[in-house]
């Protein structure tokens, strides 16, 4: 049988800029020797045998911080589809790997996804 889940997205983005300052990387079958590589240069969001969730801070050139707080972007009409599709990437999180797209999110952000539907294909 194939399944999909379907979260619902609700929030609002707060411009507080952490999606682009911290990248968040996902490693499958990650060794020994990628886990201390992780531990020394950010922080694991979440690991098993089969998957490690890693967060590092990685500010993009093109973030532009204001002095009340919000953040904008200074290709805003160009920038890329990953920033721009934001948060809706993180939809091809994979199941597999016991990830949710919630996990993705940073601390802080508007966003959040709720439930999870199982639905039949």
């Amino acid at each position: 049988m194939i399944w999909l889940l379907v979260y619902k997205l609700t929030g609002h983005c707060k411009r507080c800029g952490e999606c682009c300052r911290k990248n968040i990387s996902i490693f499958s079958n990650p060794t020994k020797e990628l886990i201390e590589w992780a531990q020394a240069r950010g922080r694991i969001r979440y690991q098993t045998d089969k998957v490690l969730l890693f967060e590092s801070y990685c500010p993009c050139p093109n973030l532009i911080e204001s002095e009340d707080g919000n953040t904008s972007c200074k290709i805003q009409e160009k920038k890329p589809l990953l920033c721009s599709a934001f948060p809706d990437t993180l939809f091809a999180v994979n199941e597999m790997l016991g990830l949710t797209p919630d996990m993705m999110l940073l601390e802080g952000c508007g966003f959040r996804f709720e439930g999870a539907d199982k639905k039949d294909l």
